[in-house]
């Protein structure tokens, strides 16, 4: 892995040679398992097919996937072939060849164009296989489940080798990619997995581990890097050791603290501060309130009296504000005090340090004036608190500079390059704390602080990312041909940068969609101590902090911290939303994971920004261009395809069914066949049932998916119970199409089964109307024009009132059972032809009134053209 350019990793991780047995002058890539006595089976599983000779399943592996891998893809030209033991240094697996060898596969390449189109399919044939094998075979997974057994060691792959596989694939594929683009090979709908990753590797885990590296972190880089190796190992390489008061941390929170022996609060030293001889220090608490209490910002700047360093108050109104500078931090560094507006002599110092490092940057900072929360919000009264966090989004907008402190990157060197600095930041604990996100975005010029007080200039350190990104041949490492730019980037992403670049240039946003979008995900992985605070950092951040008085409030009453007064905030928040930036919420926001906000009109919404679980893939809020509608007293209008289920037996078969992890299968209504997909819950219940409403309830239960219903693959969707439509499905709505008003229940992957084995045996049972199951599962339909309302009221005036509005008048025969009725008829009328030319003059198929042009389809679609009245008349015997 020397490729990489990365120090020290080489002592710590080395990877032995199993010795090779992979010869391109014998083997071929796809035939070689078979031939050392490895199958691979059509499932991704091998299978032992010969004892004889057959080498072990590590030295098997890294003989295919790595020397097999490189001269199967690297191509040198038709007279020269890459020297596979020049990888080999004396019982070690070395990749500093790997750079020569992919700059001459570039200049190949384009000094013989012919046959590059085939050489280019074997490429990336052999890359999906090798991917598919690595993944499922050398990769640490969060799902236990998909891990081998722990007694199994048959097909057990060394950590180091597991690694230097990923690797090399990664490398690989992010090279063949550039390399069709820089040598403008005319592939067309060409697709890489460059992007995907080849998997987490267990080795860096176990070296993280064996640092004492913040159990949060771990989780968080995991969760955002899953199956990015390369950017994993980097990561490792690039960051301090997470080793002090990190002992009692958890995968859901970070427990270190600045705390004395009794477990209060302890503002910190600076390293190497005589501690005796320090004082505390700041304004004086009537400067500030004066200022807070004239509606001015109280700003702060050192002066000296009596050959003593001391904060004098400087009080502007906001209109006529000079260049100050604010401080960003977290608490848990030590910058804080919970008694008094004071911090520690060598922490002001400190500052004042960094204030002159400014000038560096061609910034002239003499006599700046500044402000940090520590001094400049008051610990009381409750009401000068409020009216002082009020004022925050005004003090950072206006500010000239933001610095950022954080105790992690205080003590190490910046990169070298943009890839080692902007990983070091990604995984920085002041990155972890939502109180910051909306400082960074509101600041106007972001400098973090290294080591040595460094300051690395954000906007100068995103210019090195344009450099890099576009860099193909020209740099001397050889993380170019990688994904690390676009990985590292992750904390631009993280920090609201591109919204953050957008506010600052006054540029239009998409309805603010954009903007709300990227906060939940900058938010999705940051805490609060308190959770109250939540609202008060978004309103912030969204500017409506000062539209609503119990946002800033909840920084001081104790009622605040209420789990029904938090929901209600937050109910609030997304009120504003609407109110000040009209349409601005994502519809995609329904299919988030993490609980919803039990208040009417509000079941759609996220109880906290904060959920800190994986994103799906793909990501809801991508697809999010449409446009959704929040109506209180309805739920939040979104627009989406889906399927209307229908069982006799709905409550209990949907909500209970008795199969493996709570997964169903439904058949769809198809005139020419019968596709099957299954449901199974995204995360798991804790309650088998959910009790919407009462047992014998007859609401109707649908699905919402988050993309097109033509699924390929599984994805996600929304399972919900249906407590209402609008126009009611009796009436005659010839022009108005169904909406439907849905409670969720839960969020459902969704998957269409190919060839699932029922399917000719269901298709067949339906045609004959006789024999179906009371527990069958029917879905309809709906296309991507379908209207829902989500999250609305529910209770027994929807429920008496809608029970069930598609067979309200029949009334000859159970609800459930007439409409199993009517769609199967649907389906006979639809799909068996011969069996009514067949049918006798006089009988029940011949009596059947003919179906109106289009009815069919119609019919299949569930649209409402064709009323239910009119489809029972049509269906019924």
């Amino acid at each position: 892995m020397e490729h990489l350019g990365l120090q020290n990793i080489g002592e710590s991780i080395q990877v032995s040679d199993f010795k090779n047995c992979y010869d391109p002058n014998i083997h071929k890539f796809h035939a070689f398992p078979e031939n050392k006595g490895w199958e691979l089976k059509q499932n991704g599983e091998f299978r032992i097919i010969s004892t004889a000779d057959r080498p072990s399943f590590t030295r098997f592996l890294q003989s295919w996937l790595f020397f097999g891998l490189l001269s199967t893809v690297v191509y040198l030209g038709p007279d020269e072939e890459i020297d596979l033991n020049s990888f080999r240094d004396y019982k070690q697996i070395t990749t500093r060849p790997l750079s020569k060898y992919l700059d001459k596969w570039i200049e190949a390449e384009i000094k013989h164009p012919n046959g590059q189109l085939k050489r280019m399919f074997r490429t990336q044939t052999a890359l999906d296989k090798a991917w598919r094998v690595v993944q499922k075979y050398c990769s640490l997974h969060a799902d236990a489940a998909k891990e081998p057994p722990a007694e199994s060691t048959t097909y057990r792959v060394d950590p180091a080798i597991a690694l230097s596989l990923m690797v090399l694939g990664e490398t690989l594929a992010a090279s063949t990619a550039k390399i069709v683009k820089h040598a403008r090979i005319p592939i067309r709908g060409w697709h890489s997995n460059v992007g995907e990753g080849w998997g987490t590797p267990r080795v860096v885990i176990s070296k993280m581990e064996e640092s004492n590296w913040c159990k949060r972190v771990m989780h968080v880089i995991r969760s955002q890097l899953e199956f990015q190796a390369i950017a994993l190992l980097f990561l490792y390489a690039a960051h301090p050791r997470f080793t002090e008061g990190h002992g009692l941390c958890s995968e859901e929170s970070c427990k270190k603290k600045a705390e004395n022996d009794e477990g209060y609060y302890k503002t910190q030293h600076m390293p190497n501060c005589n501690q005796a001889a320090c004082r505390d220090l700041g304004p004086a608490p009537t400067e500030i309130a004066k200022a807070i209490t004239e509606d001015k910002i109280p700003l702060l700047k050192f002066v000296r009296s009596e050959d003593q360093l001391q904060v004098q108050v400087i009080a502007v109104a906001p209109a006529q504000v000079p260049e100050y500078v604010t401080i960003s931090h977290v608490w848990a560094d030590g910058y804080g005090n919970t008694d008094r507006n004071e911090l520690r002599l060598c922490q002001l110092k400190y500052f004042r340090g960094l204030f002159g490092e400014l000038k560096d940057h061609g910034h002239n900072t003499d006599g700046i004036a500044f402000w940090i929360n520590t001094l400049a919000i008051p610990v009381s009264p409750d009401k000068l608190r409020v009216r002082a966090v009020r004022q925050i989004y005004n003090i950072y907008t206006r500010a000239k500079y933001t610095i950022i402190i954080d105790n992690g990157l205080r003590v190490v060197p910046r990169g070298t390059f943009f890839e080692m600095t902007a990983m070091k930041i990604f995984a920085c604990g002041w990155m972890r704390r939502l109180w910051t996100l909306q400082e960074v975005y509101l600041s106007r010029r972001v400098f973090f602080v290294f080591n040595d007080n460094h300051l690395v200039d954000l906007d100068e350190l995103e210019d090195q990312y344009q450099i890099t990104s576009k860099q193909v041949i020209t740099r001397s490492l050889d993380e170019n041909r990688t994904n690390i730019p676009n990985a590292a980037r992750y904390y631009f992403y993280n920090i609201m940068g591109q919204e953050r670049l957008d506010r600052i240039r006054s540029a239009n946003q998409d309805s603010n969609i954009s903007l709300v979008i990227s906060a939940w995900r900058a938010a999705h992985w940051r805490t609060t101590t308190h959770a109250e605070h939540e609202v008060i950092a978004l309103a912030t951040l969204f500017n409506l902090i000062n539209r609503h008085a119990s946002f800033a409030e909840a920084s001081v009453h104790s009622t605040a911290r209420d789990p029904e007064d938090i929901q209600k905030k937050i109910r609030d928040l997304w009120n504003l939303l609407e109110e000040a930036y009209p349409h601005s919420i994502p519809s995609g926001i329904i299919f988030l994971p993490g609980d919803k906000i039990d208040i009417d009109g509000f079941r759609w919404a996220p109880k906290t920004f904060m959920v800190g679980k994986k994103l799906d893939h793909p990501d809801p809020l991508r697809a999010s261009s449409k446009l959704a509608t929040l109506e209180t007293n309805k739920g939040l209008l979104v627009i989406y395809p889906g399927f209307l289920l229908h069982t006799q037996n709905a409550r209990e078969r949907i909500l209970d069914p008795h199969t493996v992890n709570d997964e169903f299968l439904f058949a769809t209504i198809n005139p020419s066949s019968s596709e099957w997909y299954s449901v199974r819950p995204a995360e798991i219940r804790l309650h088998r049932t959910i009790p919407r409403f009462p047992r014998g309830t007859t609401n109707k239960f649908a699905v919402i998916l988050s993309h097109s219903s033509s699924m390929q693959s599984s994805q996600l969707g929304l399972l919900v119970e249906i407590i209402q439509t609008s126009p009611p499905a009796e009436i005659e709505a010839h022009a108005t199409p169904t909406t439907y008003h849905v409670i969720i229940v839960c969020r459902v992957y969704v998957k269409r089964l190919l060839g699932h084995q029922d399917s000719t045996e269901t298709k067949e049972r339906i045609l004959s109307r006789t024999n179906i199951p009371q527990d069958m599962v029917l879905g309809v339909e709906l296309d991507s024009k379908t209207k829902w309302y989500v999250g609305g009221k529910e209770g027994s005036t929807f429920a008496n009132n809608t029970s069930d509005n598609v067979t309200k008048r029949v009334t000859s025969a159970p609800a459930s059972s007439k409409l199993i009725r009517s769609l199967t008829t649907s389906l006979f009328l639809m799909g068996s032809d011969k069996q009514n030319q067949a049918a006798p003059a006089g009988s029940a198929a011949q009596a059947q009134p003919e179906p109106a042009p289009g009815a069919i389809q119609r019919a299949a679609t569930m649209t409402p053209k064709v009323s239910p009245k009119r489809w029972y008349n049509l269906l019924s015997d």
